[in-house]
């Protein structure tokens, strides 16, 4: 933060020109300031303002990662305005409380957001093991986790979280030695790129070109496949995983696509 930030934040953030008004509390955002997450926070939790602007500040809060945000978003999964922006972000934080809070308005929840909220308690293991508890005891039923899902939980490698997969679903599948080797080269193509490899506009390109016939994200896409906005595409195993799966589906219907 620039020397003498906090007085320079207080005379722009009592601009009349709205515009001004949100650039500054952007830049405070970026400088670490604690009044603007104070004040961001705040306007969140205000139940009088409007939903617009409460989920302006939600991205706003969860673009820098707030650390005092979890406690947060778990009462704002009873919102149903907000719900699905606080159950997706709820898999940035490790938070011990977040479970309970997800599960406890499981069964409230419509198809996307219960999609949300199983890819959020499958992004850890410390989520996963209370998740299984609640699908053996009956309160998240065994169908609503994909096969997708499960090989996630399966990724862990976690003994607990094994055992309680194989009393649901018996003893699943590795993947064949072939099908591995095929995952680790695209790993490597992808780590080559550095510390940011790829290319996310030519990614959204082939997207668009390609998978959008039949996938959605973000609201835009086709309606065969599952829709990919609450998938965990930040994990390169799950989207490589994912994506083989997905090819071999595929090619049963549309031969052209093995070549």
């Amino acid at each position: 933060m620039p020397k003498g930030w906090e007085a320079i934040e207080t005379k722009l953030g009592a601009s009349l020109n709205p515009e001004v008004r949100a650039l500054a509390q952007s830049l405070s955002l970026t400088f670490g300031s604690q009044n603007a997450l104070t004040a961001l926070r705040k306007t969140l939790m205000d139940s009088s303002a409007e939903i617009s602007t409460r989920r302006g500040a939600l991205d706003s809060l969860l673009d820098v990662k707030d650390a005092g945000l979890a406690p947060l978003l778990q009462r704002l999964v009873t919102n149903a305005g907000l719900r699905g922006s606080a159950l997706r972000g709820l898999a940035t934080y490790d938070d011990a409380q977040t479970p309970a809070a997800i599960l406890a308005v499981y069964g409230t929840l419509n198809t996307a957001e219960k999609r949300d909220a199983l890819n959020t308690l499958a992004s850890r293991a410390s989520f996963a093991k209370p998740l299984l508890a609640s699908v053996g005891q009956g309160t998240v039923p065994a169908k609503d986790l994909t096969a997708d899902l499960v090989r996630l939980l399966r990724n862990f490698k976690n003994p607990e979280i094994e055992q309680a997969i194989q009393k649901v679903w018996g003893v699943a599948r590795d993947l064949t030695a072939d099908k591995q080797k095929e995952i680790e080269k695209y790993k490597r193509i992808y780590r080559a790129g550095g510390s940011q490899p790829g290319d996310a506009l030519r990614g959204r390109a082939v997207f668009a070109r390609t998978c959008q016939q039949c996938h959605t994200l973000f609201d835009t896409g086709g309606k065969v496949g599952p829709d990919l906005t609450g998938s965990n595409r930040g994990d390169l195993d799950y989207i490589l995983q994912k994506h083989r799966r997905s090819q071999r589906r595929h090619s049963k219907r549309i031969p052209h696509l093995e070549s």
